[in-house]
């Protein structure tokens, strides 16, 4: 569980951060919609599941979804392909050690508490992360003014508690109910519920070809779901 933490949580996030600052939003998800197959494929392989046709056939729906969703003319945004491949490097790393962490977690999950199981993967990811801090900036302890900032109280300090801690919670009690194959697909979806979010709160243009893609994703899930 600790060695879970340390890859899906501290060493994903790093990696899947430094290919957001590189790659932009749009490309990011488009590769980073390599974590459903990624996903079924090493439950396959290291969890012994036996995913049906309903999952393979809604994953790759869900992932052409997304490809649909975020791929635009200016995806590329002027970026140099040296720039592009080490975000795509990045991002692919990401993807692998998220799977990683979930397959190292899950047949751990009907034997412990689901709280205790968060609390040790967030902890050691935590403390994974302030280690990192610490060596990259060798010793010194200027970051900590990050957290000061009124930016930080206003909208890191909410959207850690939703987006991590809220939202790691309820996804740990999926996995100990469902096939990590299924999560993996189902967890894609939250990429269309950004989509959703920054048009109604971010004033972001919600075109055709978004509603297309999000039809489809649902559609997908929901072939996931009951032909799994």
């Amino acid at each position: 569980l600790t060695l879970s933490g340390v890859l899906g949580i501290a060493l994903g996030d790093l990696l899947f951060m430094a290919s957001l600052v590189m790659l932009g939003a749009s490309l990011n998800a488009i590769v980073g919609s390599t974590y459903t197959p990624t996903l079924i494929i090493t439950s396959i392989l290291f969890l012994g599941e036996k995913p049906g046709p309903g999952i393979w056939i809604g994953g790759l729906m869900v992932v052409s979804a997304i490809v649909m969703a975020s791929w635009s003319k200016d995806s590329v945004g002027g970026r140099s392909s040296s720039v592009i491949w080490i975000g795509v490097g990045y991002e692919l790393a990401a993807v692998l050690s998220m799977a990683g962490g979930i397959v190292l977690m899950k047949e751990y999950l009907p034997v412990y508490p689901t709280p205790l199981v968060n609390w040790i993967r967030m902890g050691t990811g935590t403390v994974a992360l302030l280690t990192y801090l610490l060596i990259k900036n060798r010793g010194r302890l200027g970051f900590l003014r990050f957290f000061r900032g009124s930016h930080f109280m206003r909208y890191l300090l909410p959207g850690s508690v939703l987006g991590a801690f809220f939202a790691i919670w309820t996804w740990t009690v999926s996995l100990e109910y469902l096939p990590a194959s299924l999560v993996g697909v189902l967890g894609q979806v939250t990429t269309f519920a950004i989509i959703m979010f920054a048009a109604l709160f971010l004033g972001e243009s919600m075109t055709l070809r978004k509603i297309v893609a999000a039809v489809l994703a649902v559609t997908g899930s929901t072939i996931a779901i009951l032909w799994r």
